[in-house]
């Protein structure tokens, strides 16, 4: 049986010499801006991640801390803004890296474990104000 192709663009994400470009607010900013145009009475939002929204340039520029990466910051801002909207739940699945600035999140230490994290991520989402079945 043909493996699904999700497996082999999450691998992917997961090398480190495979150049790539992480969520940052714009790309969230823009997600939701789409989403409006369905005028949707709450937005559920997933990001799969690998890591921090930072980049060599930046970090060149800026200096090697955190507290100097400004995608980051710009992010957090975004994700800060958007979570104090009733109507807009975000998550972030962190694929071998953990994403703490999403409200709601998970880890999946390796690539066979996407699938159950990305499940359990949906029923903290779906059920936020409620237990989610077990």
């Amino acid at each position: 049986m043909p493996r699904p192709s999700w497996r082999c663009d999450l691998k992917l994400m997961a090398e480190r010499w495979v150049l790539k470009e992480n969520i940052d607010g714009e790309a969230l900013e823009w997600a939701w801006q789409r989403a409006q145009a369905f005028a949707p009475s709450t937005w559920l939002c997933v990001v799969i991640s690998d890591g921090a929204p930072v980049d060599d340039a930046t970090i060149l520029a800026n200096g090697d801390t955190s507290t100097n990466w400004y995608l980051q910051q710009h992010l957090e801002s975004v994700i800060a803004r958007m979570s104090g909207l009733t109507s807009v739940r975000l998550g972030g699945l962190g694929l071998l890296h953990k994403v703490p600035w999403y409200p709601r999140n998970v880890e999946a230490k390796d690539l066979e474990e996407v699938p159950a994290a990305a499940i359990h991520l949906l029923e903290q989402l779906i059920w936020q104000d409620e237990q989610a079945p077990s």
